[in-house]
């Protein structure tokens, strides 16, 4: 696993790529939320290089963005792999995060004031549930 972190404006991206099993939570969860704790706390967590991810791996990213929500912070998702949105439908958590298809995007939500809905929308740019 391999985790890259970047900074837009005032939100942090943090690219992950490569498997993400059990031994990579804690230091992922570490690092959201770390990202989640600095002000004003949004993070876009992109996950379009991830090829394998355990359930518990998904399961500990759902947890950081309640941590990240409880502290008013913001945490979305940006390019999620094939891979973690048929693992997040087939789990029930495609709907537990708003998902962009590109990190410019997700950076435009979270800097915004607006909050998208969270349905499924053709629109292009628009939010849409993890597995969308």
């Amino acid at each position: 696993m391999r985790i890259e972190e970047e900074v837009s404006g005032d939100v942090r991206i943090l690219r992950l790529s490569g498997e993400l099993d059990a031994t990579d939570v804690p230091e992922v969860a570490a690092r959201l939320d770390a990202a989640a704790s600095a002000k004003p706390g949004r993070v876009v967590l992109n996950l379009a290089g991830v090829r394998f991810a355990t359930v518990g791996a998904l399961e500990s990213l759902v947890r950081a963005q309640r941590r990240a929500r409880k502290r008013g912070g913001k945490l979305v998702v940006s390019a999620p792999s094939r891979f973690v949105g048929r693992l997040a439908r087939s789990l029930g958590l495609d709907r537990a995060f708003l998902a962009y298809p590109r990190d410019d995007e997700a950076v435009k939500h979270l800097s915004s004031r607006d909050e998208p809905a969270r349905t499924r929308s053709p629109y292009p740019g628009a939010a849409v549930p993890l597995a969308g």
